[in-house]
């Protein structure tokens, strides 16, 4: 699996299944391996051509082992990363070699935009010990810390500097650091008020799980670590948190889901109204490998970033200390600008431009507007849309606006009125091709005369009011019928009727009739033109 040989390790591991007495555990790793292959051997490389490239050698792999690369700053022209490398800190040349030792190192970028030489924090930041995999919050340091006597206690700690001069570390209490457990791989969100990290403390999944703490203003760990669960958390091992603000997002690497060898780089798109990270994605090729992926961490727009991996075959490392035949370097992943694009129903297709909020209109000749917003603002990557377009004919008759009401014996528009013109306001503003008639009608009771006017009053108040919210009058017509034609319904047996006064008062219900009476005290609107 690690050589990449999917097919063949998948044979192997059904074999393995099928053989009597393996023990639970080991079948449920089985099964997540086969997991794995099966995903490797079906995921495809993304469309758009995402690079991932080995970092400068001078820079940051410049010795046995890089690993761990963070922003730190208010800009991405910072880099903390860790090193072993010839020029880490020891105490006994005896027995202590540097090439082995991990330090905490840090680069800058230069007014060209190049990462310059890397220096090392020095004491007291980094000790004769393994100081790792930091992270930097304003004059707050948090990272790793272990020696090689017992590698098994890990620690996290937290220095505090003023102009890059630091006080003696300090090990968070046992919030963090839970004796007999190890807790590592330290990261502060962007407003400083929460510490993720990875431990294999007791009441988590299994194996390391991803923690969260809150952070007081002096960034000390306050109340008790929550665990993150499932679905992000399984039963083998979660490390190297990232979360990423602008797209809410947390990556993380891990080894219990199904990942094509070793560890994988996943993302778990983060609620926080309902506090739930959703189930975790595997980023795929070729930011993963047949090989342990890690510690990715990326800028707002997700163009630049790092990863940590061992894919390339390392020939020049004693396997004393590294305990396989590959090394962690680390690697630059450069993604190009998202691209998207949107279709639908009648075979449309277009390029969106990226980072707005985009108002589609859909016509067609004798049929009314329809409209859609799609969002590529904040979109980090590439998404295809689909918008399909639903445009109703344009009836032959008028269409009855429900719901307005008059004052009694007035052309007065009651409150409830305003709301529903508002809304045929929005209709009359995507279909801004069209010119109507607004049209007025009475019940037969009063004089025609008097029904006439008062009709003719009531649509042209309609139609100012439409005037005054900035409709151009020359596509309004106002038009009263007083009782003179009646509205048509379907009956309960689906037979069109008009609704006349002689066909009103055949009916034996007064509720009807009084019914059927306000069905012709309506406003309505009718297409006089399309243009």
């Amino acid at each position: 699996m690690y050589l990449g040989r999917y097919e063949e390790a998948q044979e192997v591991f059904d074999k393995y299944v099928g053989i009597e007495g393996v023990s639970e555990n080991m079948l449920k790793r089985a099964f997540r391996e086969i997991s794995g292959c099966r995903y490797a051997m079906e995921v495809e490389e993304p469309e758009e051509k995402i690079e991932v490239v080995l970092g400068d050698t001078t820079v940051f792999n410049a010795g046995t082992s890089s690993f761990a690369a963070m922003y730190w700053g208010d800009g991405y022209d910072k880099l903390i990363f860790t090193s072993a490398r010839t020029g880490s800190i020891i105490l006994d040349p005896e027995t202590q070699d540097p090439r082995y030792l991990c330090d905490l190192y840090y680069s800058e970028k230069n007014e060209n935009g190049e990462w310059q030489k890397a220096h090392n924090f020095g004491r007291p930041l980094n000790s004769a010990r393994h100081d790792a995999s930091g992270a930097i919050f304003n004059n707050f340091v948090y990272y790793t810390r272990w020696s090689d006597e017992s590698r098994n206690d890990k620690s996290i700690y937290l220095a505090r500097m003023i102009d890059m001069k630091f006080f003696e570390s300090l090990k968070l209490d046992s919030t963090v650091n839970m004796a007999g457990f190890q807790s590592i791989n330290p990261f502060v969100t962007a407003d400083g008020k929460w510490l993720y990290f990875a431990s294999n403390r007791p009441g988590g999944s299994g194996g390391f799980d991803i923690w969260r703490i809150a952070l007081d203003e002096v960034g000390s760990p306050m109340g008790e670590p929550y665990n993150l669960g499932e679905p992000l958390n399984s039963e083998y091992d979660e490390l190297s948190p990232f979360f990423h603000e602008k797209s809410s997002s947390l990556f993380f690497s891990s080894d219990g889901h199904a990942s094509m060898g070793g560890l994988d780089i996943f993302k778990s798109n983060y609620d926080p109204e309902s506090d739930f990270y959703e189930m975790p994605i595997n980023l795929g090729i070729p930011i993963n490998s047949a090989h342990d992926d890690s510690y990715y961490v990326t800028d707002d727009e997700m163009r630049y970033g790092f990863i940590t991996s061992n894919r390339a075959e390392c020939t020049d490392c004693d396997s004393l200390y590294t305990l396989c035949s590959h090394c962690y370097k680390i690697y630059t992943v450069l993604q190009p600008p998202p691209v998207f694009k949107i279709k639908g129903y009648g075979y449309y297709e277009h390029e969106l431009i990226p980072n707005l909020e985009l108002f589609l209109r859909a016509t067609a000749k004798g049929y009314f507007a329809d409209k859609a917003v799609v969002m590529t603002k904040g979109e980090l990557y590439s998404k295809a849309y689909r918008q399909d377009f639903y445009l109703e004919k344009i009836p032959e008759g008028e269409i009855t606006i429900e719901g307005i009401e008059y004052d009694y014996d007035s052309a007065n528009l009651r409150p409830v009125s305003i709301e529903i013109l508002n809304k045929l306001i929005e209709f009359l503003e995507l279909n801004h091709n069209l010119k109507i008639e607004i049209r007025s009608h009475t019940d037969e009771r009063g004089s025609d005369k008097y029904n006439l006017s008062l009709s003719e009053r009531r649509a042209q108040s309609v139609v100012d009011y439409l005037i005054s919210q900035g409709i151009p009058a020359e596509r309004l017509v106002a038009k009263g019928y007083g009782e003179t034609m009646p509205a048509e319904i379907k009956d309960e047996n689906g037979q069109v009727v008009t609704l006349t006064p002689d066909y009103i008062y055949s009916l034996p219900d007064k509720d009807k009739q009084e019914e059927y009476h306000q069905r012709n005290r309506r406003t309505a609107f009718f297409v006089l033109e399309e243009n």
